[in-house]
């Protein structure tokens, strides 16, 4: 990030002169309906937001806190107290990479920011590693937009495919998706975390030692729902037991067993 500095100042603000950029959360009405049954105006945060070049103001903390003192207010703009951050020597682009980057990084005891939530942040503040996990996990026909919206070939187990990412690398995560393509096609079933999270911890107990071939062909016969029911008639907890059942069909009808997740 380019050196800046930053100057900040904390006033009245009125709420609807707040706004909101596309990096933040949905509003979860839930939780302004929380925040106003347990009302404590002692207890009311801060509204951080950050300055724009010509002067707008952008929430990156507290989009819920304005939501809900509008609620009270019967639905009205009200002056809501704001602390405002300007980030001096950085034109709107960085300064929008930057609140990108505090929104991703905020926690505390509003709500910690939700891992699809953070990675939108990051990937639209061109963090590296967010960047990295997107492109690796948009091949052959996949969609990984960090929401759980669902759809035909789309990644909604965001935190077990990042798992797996990390677990395997590039190169073996991006194959992993494609053996999961080849397997059962765009099927949202086949990327339910419990596949993906089963299949990764298979991959890298077998790194080099198992049939590529192969274990497409045999998964090919069963239904990727097949496998989670087999899993979850298990009394295991963690994601080795759907990884188990990847292991037994894959190894039916040959006397080469792999054995050791």
């Amino acid at each position: 990030m380019k050196k800046h500095n930053t100057k900040t100042e904390t006033r009245q603000i009125l709420s609807s002169e707040l706004h909101i950029d596309d990096y933040q959360r949905k509003l979860c009405g839930s939780r302004v309906n929380r925040i106003v049954q347990e009302f404590d105006p002692d207890l009311v945060n801060y509204i951080k937001c950050s300055r724009r070049k010509n002067g707008t103001l952008y929430i990156f903390d507290g989009q819920h806190t304005r939501a809900a003192l509008e609620r009270r207010n019967g639905n009205k703009p009200v002056m809501v107290q704001c602390r405002i951050y300007e980030f001096a020597g950085l034109t709107d682009s960085e300064r929008y990479d930057l609140e990108c980057k505090l929104f991703a990084k905020q926690n505390g005891i509003a709500r910690d920011v939700p891992l699809g939530e953070k990675l939108i942040a990051e990937f639209k503040s061109k963090d590296p590693k967010a960047t990295e996990f997107y492109n690796c996990s948009n091949i052959a026909g996949l969609v990984m937009d960090f929401t759980r919206a669902g759809g035909e070939g789309k990644i909604r187990c965001v935190r077990e495919a990042l798992r797996a990412w990390e677990m395997l690398g590039d190169d073996l995560y991006q194959d992993m998706l494609r053996i999961i393509v080849e397997t059962w096609g765009l099927d949202e079933d086949g990327l339910r975390g419990e596949i993906i999270g089963g299949l990764a911890i298979f991959i890298n107990a077998y790194r080099g030692r198992y049939d590529r071939k192969r274990l497409v062909k045999k998964l090919s016969v069963k239904k990727p729902v097949e496998i989670i029911r087999d899993g979850n008639s298990c009394s295991e907890q963690s994601k080795k037991k759907y990884a188990r059942q990847i292991e037994n069909v894959y190894s039916k009808g040959t006397k080469y067993q792999l054995y050791g997740i």
